[in-house]
């Protein structure tokens, strides 16, 4: 009886620990970002619409990345872009490419400034 005790004492807490990861592993925030996308020969003024979500600590047990970055830029053909590969470092998001070797963006929480290369273009704006 004692055992079982213990072993359903340990069931709960486990279940309690795994509910904390799930629900609070995650922060997100939404940004609107004003600002111009250059492609070759042309500059437009456009909004960028941003959702970064930046992992706890303890995400870093299984994980070697700070956030994530949800794009949604309407004046695109493919307007929808995710970046998993997002590194912080202070107030600075660096973004990186789909195989996380060359960074193709920052984003300052600071500043809330928004720089990035997109499929053929840049963007370059603030963010609120």
């Amino acid at each position: 009886m004692k055992i079982l005790k213990r072993v359903l004492l340990m069931l709960i807490i486990s279940v309690a620990l795994l509910l904390i990861v799930v629900n609070f592993s995650e922060k997100t925030s939404t940004y609107r970002c004003e600002g111009t996308i250059q492609f070759k020969d042309d500059v437009k003024s456009t909004t960028v619409y941003l959702k970064l979500t930046e992992y706890r600590w303890w995400v870093h047990l299984w994980s070697n990345n700070d956030a994530n970055i949800r794009l949604e830029v309407p004046s695109l053909v493919f307007p929808h872009m995710y970046f998993s590969d997002v590194k912080k470092l202070g107030d600075i998001f660096q973004i990186y490419d789909l195989g996380g070797t060359q960074q193709i963006g920052v984003f300052s929480n600071l500043s809330n400034t928004l720089r990035i290369k997109l499929q053929n273009a840049s963007f370059d704006g603030e963010c609120s």
